[in-house]
């Protein structure tokens, strides 16, 4: 069973300990917090890979102090090509590995998304739709739900604009929300009764994720995307 970050990083802290114990450390007593620290020296560069956004909670400002300064010291040795090799060929290549078969096993659910005819802004909407599927393939199903959001958004947006510029605000000139944008797409058929149901679902998951810091399942980020396939494809076919 692999150690986690965590049990590396209170692993070298013991070791430190009692390395600092002696006045002249015995010669296995340095063997071990070597060891100990080549050991955190790897969890760290992981890190880069697997958690990015890892916290550490500390006591006190010394403390905090000392884990940046071990952070800074274990973490220089590692270039990004180092990584990369080791990703391929040493210590991080079974998580490559499983990392690039998940991205594949997710991407292999989705098909090309096939519309009648260009949609305004076609370009800035693909760019964010594009992101959206790619963030789900690497599993970040919380920014997938938020990127599908703004794509369908930013598409019911340029329909409105097309008809009427003005109706993208309130009458007191405050931008409406994406819930009432909703509701203005299907009072200018924009949208029918069944893809306004898709957008409101999709509108209710993005402020359950944005507003309510809610953590998503694959399950549902995929649900999303799929409404956000389906809008799309009906709105090219407006013509």
């Amino acid at each position: 069973m692999k150690s986690t970050y965590d049990e590396a990083f209170k692993a070298f802290l013991k070791a430190f300990v009692d390395f600092q114990g002696y006045e002249f450390p015995p010669e296995n007593i340095r063997e071990e917090l070597d060891k100990k620290s080549d050991a955190f020296s790897l969890s760290s560069a992981k890190q880069l890979l697997n958690n990015p956004g890892k916290m550490i909670v500390s006591k006190g400002n010394d403390t905090s102090g000392f884990i940046n300064d071990l952070l800074e010291m274990f973490w220089k040795p590692y270039s990004s090509e180092y990584i990369f090799q080791e990703m391929l060929e040493g210590d991080f290549s079974n998580e490559l590995y499983e990392y690039t078969q998940d991205y594949i096993d997710r991407l292999y659910t989705l098909r090309p998304t096939i519309i009648n005819a260009p949609i305004p802004d076609m370009e800035k909407i693909e760019t964010f739709y594009n992101e959206a599927l790619k963030t789900y393939g690497h599993g970040y199903f919380n920014a997938s739900i938020a990127l599908c959001a703004s794509t369908i958004e930013g598409t019911l947006k340029a329909e409105i604009k097309r008809i009427d510029a003005s109706l993208l605000n309130h009458p007191n000139g405050a931008p409406k929300t994406l819930g009432k944008i909703n509701n203005t797409a299907l009072d200018l058929n924009i949208l029918d009764a069944d893809t306004w149901k898709l957008a409101k679902y999709i509108s209710d998951n993005r402020n359950l994720t944005l507003h309510n810091l809610r953590n998503n399942k694959q399950e549902i980020a995929l649900k999303v995307i799929t409404k956000s396939k389906n809008i799309l494809i009906h709105i090219s076919l407006l013509g």
